[in-house]
């Protein structure tokens, strides 16, 4: 019902086309009254359409502001819906477009799409039917984001397919300015940095793998014989028997230095979540969407621990921020099942399988300018492990031009010099490191905007900013990593 809305609001749209567009004063940031979440904007470009804006409207408690600039539209929504699946919101955005009467001739748009950790990217192409006659190409670019088990926030840019280009330039700075409740998008991109680099290590153990045969009178675990305070560990467990049957729990217990002393964190099959010390009550709690419940079916759970803090997803989705800084000590790290009585079935038999544990160091201080500057120096003093290297990078169709260093390092410094290409395209140049067999790596990327990004691979970006690049033809861009 939404969408069909949305597709009725671009009537609006084709006439701004073709008529200048009065600009009214407006605020230049919104609060969503429902969500907490915030957005801001540059009142110069984009204008604030009043009679669109909802609260808490229809059953999925729709929030939402409209933007104009006279020829795109940027929709800014939070609602309670697709159980805060990034995933599914982007892909039912698209199934409520395909089920319109006026809609036809849907394409997906190269390059646009990414998908990651509670965000999730895609863009198409359609022809919308006039009421009046004739029809029009349309673009639709649609980025959703997870703001807890059950709601989600999207922004959906709509412009004609040939202004999608110099339209997406307009409303990215707006999408990247949308702050979630409680820096949740900070806490995900954190947690999944520190997954990724704890697996980038050798492994303290694993993976391991056994099938834990419940006990109502003990828990049964799947030692990992390795004690330590800081470390990243995941493990796949396969339901012993369907949750509706019978209650079943899943999880970890760490740094456990007695049998009722140390964390556990505990996923039951109704979705509820705990961090409990020793046998006392929880000190954490929540819920997980999209649990895989019948019978034989796996869930993974990873966890993060590092000094007082920690986090943890479940299939891939992050759930939460832990505070940890009341047991600092190392203990040793188990996979569990059976944490809680009444989650036993006697005799019954939870499989475990990929049990891996990453060792992590306590996190560095900020890496700031001295820092920098003196890591710099210090590697300008060794000799070279590769390089100077040149050439000519001409990238040929989706595939990115490289020029390989020819050797696999986790810590190092570099330098890349590049000089803008001549013509009118958009371009962009940088480092990717870190590189990973299953292709998962990460992306320092400066662009002709005059902007940079930090990420994984083609996942969402885990930072970004602007960069005092040199941007005429020929001009010559020096950039240095640590």
């Amino acid at each position: 019902m939404r969408r069909q809305v949305t597709i009725l609001a671009l009537l609006g749209l084709i006439v701004s086309l073709l008529a200048p567009v009065a600009r009214a004063q407006t605020p230049a940031s919104s609060t969503s009254p429902t969500y907490g979440y915030s957005v801001t904007w540059d009142p110069a470009v984009w204008t604030i359409d009043d009679g669109e804006t909802l609260v808490a409207d229809g059953p999925h408690a729709l929030d939402r502001i409209v933007l104009t600039n006279g020829s795109n539209q940027l929709f800014i929504e939070g609602a309670r819906r697709y159980g805060g699946d990034a995933g599914a919101c982007v892909q039912g955005e698209f199934d409520d477009m395909a089920r319109a009467a006026n809609v036809s001739d849907i394409e997906p748009i190269p390059d646009l799409a990414a998908g990651g950790v509670d965000r999730a990217i895609d863009a198409r192409a359609l022809t919308l039917a006039l009421s009046a006659g004739g029809s029009v190409r349309l673009a639709f670019y649609v980025d959703c984001r997870r703001l807890d088990q059950d709601s989600v926030v999207l922004a959906t840019l709509v412009a004609t397919r040939s202004d999608l280009e110099s339209g997406l330039a307009l409303a990215r700075p707006v999408i990247d300015a949308i702050v979630l409740p409680g820096d949740r998008t900070e806490a995900s991109a954190d947690f999944t940095e520190r997954l990724f680099t704890a697996q980038l290590a050798e492994p303290l153990a694993g993976p391991l793998e056994g099938a834990l045969t419940l006990d109502a009178d003990a828990l049964v675990t799947l030692p990992s014989d390795v004690e330590t305070a800081d470390f990243a560990a995941s493990a796949t467990f396969e339901n012993p028997y369907a949750a509706t049957d019978r209650a079943w729990d899943i999880g970890f217990a760490f740094r456990r230095t007695a049998t009722n002393a140390g964390y556990r964190l505990i996923v039951d099959s109704d979705g509820a979540w705990r961090l409990v010390e020793g046998s006392g009550p929880a000190v954490a709690s929540g819920h997980v969407s999209g649990l895989a419940t019948g019978v034989r079916e796996t869930n993974t759970i990873d966890l993060v621990a590092q000094g007082g803090r920690g986090g943890f997803a479940v299939n891939g989705v992050f759930i939460a921020d832990l505070d940890l800084s009341a047991r600092l000590a190392a203990g040793d790290v188990r996979a569990g099942s059976g944490f809680f009585t009444e989650d036993v079935v006697a005799g019954a038999v939870t499989p475990v399988t990929g049990f891996t544990v990453w060792p992590l160091t306590a996190q560095p201080a900020s890496f700031d300018a001295a820092t920098f500057a003196a890591a710099i120096a210090t590697a300008r003093e060794a000799t070279p492990v590769a390089g100077p290297l040149a050439g000519t990078l001409d990238p040929v169709g989706d595939q990115a031009a490289l020029i390989g260093a020819g050797t696999a390092l986790a810590d190092f410094a570099a330098r890349v010099r590049w000089a803008v290409p001549d013509g009118d395209a958009s371009w962009d140049a940088g480092f990717a490191f870190r590189d990973q067999p299953d292709g998962r790596h990460y992306r320092l990327m400066f662009d002709s905007s005059g902007g940079w990004t930090f990420g994984i691979g083609t996942e969402p970006s885990l930072a970004a900013g602007q960069a005092p690049l040199a941007l005429a033809d020929g001009a010559v861009n020096t950039v240095e990593l640590v």
